[in-house]
C-alpha cells in the first residue's frame, strides 16, 4: 500500500535521510523541499491507517503510532503525578507539538510569537495564548503569565 507513495515522494522531494524503523518512519528533507507539502502528501497517503500520525518539526517528517504523540505523554505524566488538567501549561512552537496544544491534555496552552502558523492557529482555537515575543523569550512570557494567573 505504501510502496507507491514512498517511491513517488522519493522522486519528487529532495530527501537527505530516510529512516525506516519498527516504531516509526522518518524523513529529513533538504532545505529546497517543502516540508508542509511533503507532510500533507504523507498524511493523505496514510489516511486509511487510523492509528498513525504524521509529525513535522522543521524539515523532519515522521510517521508514528498515534499514541506516541506529546499529548499522550503529557496526559500520562499528569495522571502519574496526580496533576489536574487545569494546573498544566503546555508550550510548543512546531507542528510536532500540536497534539499537546489542542486543549485536551492541558487547560493552558501557548506558543511564542515565532511559532509555526499551524501551531498558532491550534493554540488560538483552544483559547490559548500566543506570546508577543519570539522563541524562548515568548515562552518565558507565557510561563510568567501562567504563574501569575493560575498558580497565584
Amino acid at each position: 500500500m505504501l510502496t507507491p507513495l514512498l517511491a513517488s515522494l522519493a522522486a519528487e522531494f529532495a530527501i537527505i535521510e530516510y529512516q525506516p524503523a519498527a516504531e516509526y518512519v522518518g524523513w529529513f528533507l533538504d532545505e529546497s523541499a517543502d516540508p508542509v507539502e511533503f507532510a500533507a502528501r504523507v498524511r493523505a497517503g496514510i489516511a486509511p491507517l487510523t492509528d498513525a500520525q504524521v509529525l513535522r518539526n522543521g524539515h523532519w517528517v515522521i510517521v508514528t503510532h498515534a499514541d506516541f504523540g506529546k499529548g499522550t505523554v503529557l496526559r500520562e505524566a499528569a495522571r502519574g503525578l496526580g496533576l489536574a488538567r487545569d494546573r498544566i501549561l503546555a508550550l510548543g512552537d512546531q507542528p510536532n507539538d500540536l497534539d499537546m496544544l489542542d486543549g485536551v491534555s492541558a487547560a493552558y496552552v501557548g506558543c511564542p510569537a515565532s511559532a509555526d502558523p499551524e501551531v498558532q492557529r491550534t493554540v488560538r482555537s483552544a483559547g490559548g495564548w500566543v506570546a508577543d515575543a519570539p522563541g524562548p523569550a515568548g515562552s518565558a512570557q507565557l510561563i510568567r503569565r501562567f504563574a501569575e494567573a493560575v498558580l497565584g
